[in-house]
């Protein structure tokens, strides 16, 4: 019985849709368990991230097969009618005695150069590449392993055939596409016929902002007008302190509401690991619409910090300016839903590149600093240690402040747009920083180095429908922010989180017994720091954790002392810029915080390295060096 074109369709159909639905149903139970949503609790998006796997499974196993055999039936085409027209071929079977290879051989070559083409056509990486070749080898090992079977086996094979092709497999694909849409469409329903109900949130982080460089934080100079204006009708925390004093541990802080130690982020290649449960995921399980935009290299989805996110776009660099106008283009189109967004802006963050007309207005007469905004990290670090005349410093602080003044102008087109769409009553508007930035508060520049309080302290203000206008005295610390936006938009918050919702400080602010931590320092040895009533203990521990970014650390230790393991303590009440060190004169203080230190930090020194004791594999170093050069630290 001759089968028709359409009948071969049909069934390549047939066997794309079940082969589908089983690589769809697999690759959805493989992320659930990897991303550990079940046992979270969100079981909304367990249903919807299973029912997207699948229906993509379906329609993918589906394309594939029909594309394979349009292929296969042109090749049986050209083979007949331009090779038997002119040549008489006799093709012979493979016999179990003929060599594996004369077999295997060209076909992994040819099954190579295929992988080759759909890498070069998709971007797929290398390790996809060697992933698909892995599994495409298994599948012809076994192939070839059926076909060489002894001839016994012959019936055998037959008979699992004939029931392979008999009705119930027919009919496999029809009912595996009802379910299939079935399972979407009642989960689409659900999330269309019950919308979320609580207020939209737009998350606004600065990186590299101080917050004693903000006008409502008592800075003299005029560089926040509008952040100002926005304070005085919000929640201004006046002591809110980040958790890590560079963006990669601290962001992952921000997400997970956990210490660094806990969700592993604390040098510079570490992923975030899908096991942890973030804040978009929170939010996205709720219904929200996700959507995340930033310039920041170090928190892409390449390190998987895009979790819970249905948008996550990474702007260059040098177009970190057009983050607010991304977002507004974003907005426009997604403003009647109820949304979650985070915008990472990378203004005060090196190279300092500010308009010329607006660092005109803080240097009028022009200035013949040497310095620029475009000179490298490491370039203004080592002239800090050989020495930078006073002018040369006010520059750069003069180009710091200069773009805040630029970021301050993107905030204000946000709140605008907020009130032109008619959003900002049912809208909660976050602005804070991942860290701060040293300007030889203590002898140093930039970020990274150290766990003072030019590092740690950044602004939190929180402006949102019936919350208060108020100033919050506390100290309260980065990983507070998740269950405390989960408390503020009415939802319960996720078990599991280190973090204390902060909302009862707007009732009664008196509580000042909070565990604020810092660690997972990016340069030179680590240094970590406990703020417990007041009371500031840092520990330097005088050791390496492994891949620590040494270089800018060992070029300037040459000027520096080998370190050693050591503690500071102050006393943030009177002295918070932490100027007078009173180790040997609060020993009672010193040794309940060396305590406490210890039964937080205790799994923390479990996994320390002495310096230099291990280097990065080659992988991970270009790993690294990409990120650096993509963010201006080296040429």
């Amino acid at each position: 019985m001759k089968i028709s074109l359409e009948q071969k369709i049909v069934s390549s159909l047939r066997w794309g849709i079940i082969f589908g639905f089983l690589a769809g149903t697999a690759h959805g139970i493989i992320k659930l368990c990897d991303e550990n949503y079940l046992s979270q609790h969100l079981l909304r998006l367990t249903f919807r991230n299973m029912a997207v796997s699948i229906i993509q499974g379906v329609l993918a196993g589906a394309a594939v097969f029909l594309i394979l055999f349009l292929f296969f039936f042109f090749l049986t085409w050209v083979w007949k009618k331009c090779v038997l027209n002119y040549f008489q071929i006799t093709v012979t079977p493979i016999k179990k005695t003929d060599s594996l290879w004369k077999a295997v051989f060209p076909s992994l070559l040819g099954l190579y150069g295929l992988i080759e083409t759909i890498r070069f056509i998709t971007g797929a990486s290398s390790d996809t590449k060697l992933y698909l070749l892995k599994i495409s080898a298994l599948l012809i090992a076994v192939l070839l392993a059926v076909r060489l079977f002894p001839k016994d086996f012959s019936s055998f094979r037959k008979s699992i055939s004939n029931k392979l092709t008999g009705k119930p497999i027919r009919r496999a694909p029809v009912i595996l596409l009802v379910l299939t849409a079935a399972f979407f469409l009642v989960q689409q329903a659900e999330w269309i016929l019950f919308p979320p109900k609580g207020p939209n949130v737009i998350f606004i982080l600065a990186d590299a902002l101080r917050a004693d460089h903000l006008g409502c934080y008592g800075y003299p100079r005029p560089t926040s007008s509008h952040i100002d204006a926005f304070a005085d009708k919000g929640i201004v925390f006046e002591r809110m302190m980040s958790n890590s004093p560079w963006t990669k541990p601290s962001v992952a802080s921000l997400f997970t509401s956990l210490l660094p130690h806990e969700h592993g982020v604390q040098n510079w290649v570490a992923d975030l690991d899908s096991k942890n449960l973030t804040l978009a995921e929170a939010f996205r399980n709720r219904k929200y619409t996700t959507a995340g935009f930033h310039a920041n290299p170090i928190i892409s989805s390449r390190h998987n910090f895009q979790q819970g996110f249905e948008t996550y776009q990474e702007l260059p660099l040098n177009e970190c300016d057009k983050i607010a106008d991304t977002f507004l283009g974003w907005l426009s189109e997604h403003k009647n839903k109820t949304f979650f967004a985070y915008l990472h802006f990378m203004d005060n963050h090196l190279p300092y590149d500010p308009p010329e007309e607006i660092l005109g207005i803080l240097e009028p007469e022009g200035t013949l600093s040497s310095m620029t905004g475009r000179n490298i990290a490491f370039t203004m670090r080592m002239m800090t240690v050989i020495g930078l005349s006073a002018e040369d410093r006010q520059h750069l602080i003069n180009l710091y402040d200069a773009e805040l003044i630029d970021f301050d102008r993107q905030f204000q087109k946000i709140l605008a747009s907020v009130e032109r769409y008619g959003i900002a009553d049912n809208t909660i508007i976050v602005l804070t920083a991942d860290h701060g930035e040293e300007l030889w508060d203590h002898g140093g520049f930039e970020h990274g180095h150290s766990v003072y309080n030019e590092l740690l302290h950044v602004p939190m203000i929180i402006k949102g429908p019936q919350l208060p206008a108020k100033r919050i005295s506390p100290f309260v610390q980065m990983l507070d922010v998740f269950p405390s936006l989960m408390a503020l938009t009415g939802k319960p918050i996720p078990p599991g989180l280190r973090g204390k919702d902060f909302t009862g400080l707007l009732l009664d602010d008196k509580n000042n017994d909070r565990d604020i931590i810092a660690e997972a320092t990016l340069y030179d040895v680590q240094k970590n720091a406990l703020i417990k009533n007041g009371w500031k203990l840092i520990h330097n521990t005088g050791i390496f954790f492994e891949d620590t970014f040494l270089s800018l650390g060992d070029m300037t230790s040459f000027f520096s002392p080998e370190p050693e393991e050591s503690y500071e303590l102050y006393d943030l009440r009177t002295d918070f810029q932490e100027k007078n060190n009173l180790i040997l004169k609060q020993p009672d203080i010193v040794r309940i915080l060396k305590n406490r230190f210890q039964l937080i930090l205790s799994p923390l020194y479990h996994h320390s390295v002495q310096k230099k004791e291990k280097k990065s594999e080659d992988k991970i170093r270009e790993k690294k060096l990409k990120d650096l050069k993509s963010l201006g630290y080296i040429k």
